[in-house]
């Protein structure tokens, strides 16, 4: 029998001390595992970057008013372009604006009276307006609202003169701040200080808010309303319309006391309109029948990129942000 038992040996197996087989097989399948984890994660931010580049991601909450006959029609965009929306009171809306948690509207009832009107719990009435109301803007905080309105005399072709208008400036609850010749204003921020900017008759006005007192600066020859200027909400950045349609330049603000800019580069293409949103300045070209979002850059000159196609040929669409 020992023999038989010493014939039946086999080459002996090698050990480490102390070693647990299953933790070594562990050990040899961990690096391929990593991999995979490491390709899924790579994979994921492809995905994401892929959504984001081809959407409108970075454009969601802003609104468009599309423009058609007799009637518009009010837009906001998400992810993936635009969507009908509806202002909750009755009434043809006309302009739109918004600012921290208000959203504001400027919309004409059935009998032909236009007030602007703030969305809420429970929608209100700010101001209804003598003449017409337009050109609508929010305070990036949403505390202050301003509106241009026509004066009740200056009807027909004279509503394109800028001096046919006046900006009246509201608190969010009611409270009138102040009232001053112009069109088209704008809130900004200037060292923690908002400001409005007002193309007046005779150029640009700026109003200090917290004295409710306007310097209006020689420096625009503006006299109708196709032709105002918009700055940026960081107040670093105007565009004003050349005299030539659908022709933009953007200029640097060098100095707010007096008021001066610079000139740094033409838009291009042509444009129907701009505005600021989140930063960044867009606008809306049209060709033949199609209309596009670009967007522009402000630290170098370039053409216009294009982040959207609006869906629906020969509507003219606005940017109310």
């Amino acid at each position: 029998m020992v023999l038989l038992l010493t014939n039946m040996e086999t080459d002996p197996i090698e050990t480490t001390q102390g070693a647990d087989p299953v933790l070594s097989v562990q050990k040899k399948k961990g690096p391929w595992i990593l991999l995979v984890l490491l390709v899924i994660v790579l994979a994921a931010f492809a995905g994401v970057f892929y959504i984001v580049q081809n959407s409108t991601f970075a454009l969601r909450g802003l609104h468009t008013l599309a423009v058609g006959t007799g009637d518009t029609t009010l837009h906001v965009f998400g992810l993936k372009g635009i969507t009908d929306t509806t202002f909750p009171l009755e009434g043809r809306v006309t302009d739109f604006a918004s600012g921290g948690s208000l959203q504001a509207a400027i919309v004409v009832n059935t009998e032909g009276n236009a007030q602007v009107a703030l969305a809420g719990g429970e929608p209100k009435t700010l101001y209804t307006g003598k003449g017409a109301l337009a050109s609508l803007a929010v305070s990036e905080d949403g505390t202050m609202l301003a509106v241009a309105e026509l004066d009740p005399a200056r009807k027909g072709m004279e509503a394109k003169n800028i001096d046919a208008w006046t900006v009246h400036v509201f608190t969010s609850a009611g409270a009138k701040i102040m009232s001053t010749p112009g069109y088209a204003p704008h809130f900004f921020r200037e060292k923690n200080t908002t400001r409005l900017l007002v193309t007046a008759p005779g150029g640009i006005t700026l109003v200090n808010l917290a004295t409710a007192t306007g310097v209006t600066e020689a420096i625009l020859d503006a006299t109708t309303t196709a032709r105002t200027a918009t700055i940026s909400s960081n107040g670093a950045y105007v565009v004003i319309p050349d005299a030539t349609p659908g022709e933009y330049t953007l200029y640097g603000v060098t100095s707010y006391e007096p008021l001066r800019f610079a000139p740094l580069w033409k838009l291009a293409p042509a444009l129907s309109s701009v505005a600021w949103y989140r930063g960044a300045l867009y606008g809306i070209a049209v060709e033949g029948e199609k209309s596009t979002l670009v967007r522009f850059q402000t630290f170098g000159e370039s053409s216009g990129t294009t982040v959207y196609t609006f869906p629906q040929a020969s509507t003219l669409y606005r940017l109310v942000p």
